[in-house]
């Protein structure tokens, strides 16, 4: 409503029949500004719980009102779990409305430019040193994670008045409460109780192989075996969607020799789970 007064926007954001005008509202404004209207949702597995409670008005709304082939009007939403699932389920408004996109992990090359240019505007000179590539293996690529070692190198900085040594900076990384949180919620916000199992089953078998955990592999074979031992057995279809999942999830990643294999993406996880009592994760996520 940019080219409205204050006032006529809020009445018409007001009108008790705005839910019925919306998408007529919308295609007026953009024929009569010339211009083209892009509507960007984040969060959206949020919004899908509880439109799903008052039968999805929201989300037909929003397919009504972007999906008419009209090119002046888009709209992008963001989501992981509840969307994808919406996207296959015939009975979900977002069954064959929009195109997926899935977004990896940043490379090597985008966590340099996140963690260098930035720091270089500061007056840090990252170039020449190795941290931008440490920062990479021990987050892999999560923005978030990369931001939490930023925030902290520039701590370390602005208390030791010199650059730290990578192992000092990951140091205090990792045995940090906000990185181990931001870990942990990952990874329980983005698994089920299937891919729980998975995860906690490949570290006990790590640990029984006398593998370390952040470096340990798998192929769909051996998470296939692992389930059969835990008296769990899945489909094929369903256990290769269960690996892509966690792969679309940041929980898992291919190793960097290219092979067909899985590990844990960030090693962090991996340490985490190993301090844990295996043989009680594996047998409540077993049950659940």
């Amino acid at each position: 409503f940019r080219s409205d007064r204050q006032a006529d926007a809020e009445k018409k954001l007001a009108d008790p029949h705005l839910s019925i005008t919306f998408p007529i509202l919308l295609r007026t404004i953009a024929q009569s500004e010339d211009c083209k209207i892009a509507l960007f949702i984040d969060e959206m597995d949020r919004i899908l719980e509880f439109d799903k409670r008052q039968d999805y008005q929201l989300t037909h709304l929003l397919r009504e009102t972007f999906q008419q082939g009209d090119s002046d009007l888009r709209i992008f939403v963001a989501g992981f779990r509840r969307v994808m699932q919406a996207r296959s389920s015939g009975d979900s408004p977002l069954f064959n409305f929009t195109t997926p996109m899935y977004l990896p992990r940043f490379t090597l090359v985008e966590t340099k430019d996140m963690v260098e240019a930035p720091l270089l505007d500061l007056g840090i000179d990252l170039r020449r040193t190795d941290i931008s590539s440490v920062i990479y293996a021990e987050t892999a690529g999560h923005p978030e994670l990369i931001q939490i070692c930023c925030s902290t190198l520039i701590d370390m900085i602005e208390a030791e008045g010199h650059i730290p040594k990578v192992s000092d900076l990951m140091q205090v990384v990792v045995s940090g409460d906000t990185f181990r949180e931001r870990v942990w919620m990952a990874f329980l916000a983005n698994t089920n109780a299937f891919e729980e199992l998975v995860c906690y089953l490949l570290i006990q078998d790590a640990i029984a192989r006398g593998v370390q955990v952040d470096t340990a592999v798998f192929t769909l074979a051996d998470a296939d075996r692992m389930l059969t031992q835990a008296d769990v057995r899945l489909p094929t279809n369903h256990l290769t969607a269960l690996i892509d999942n966690m792969q679309k999830g940041g929980i898992l990643c291919p190793p960097t020799d290219g092979s067909m294999k899985v590990k844990v993406a960030v090693p962090q996880l991996g340490r985490y789970l190993c301090n844990l009592d295996i043989n009680m994760c594996v047998a409540r996520a077993r049950d659940q």
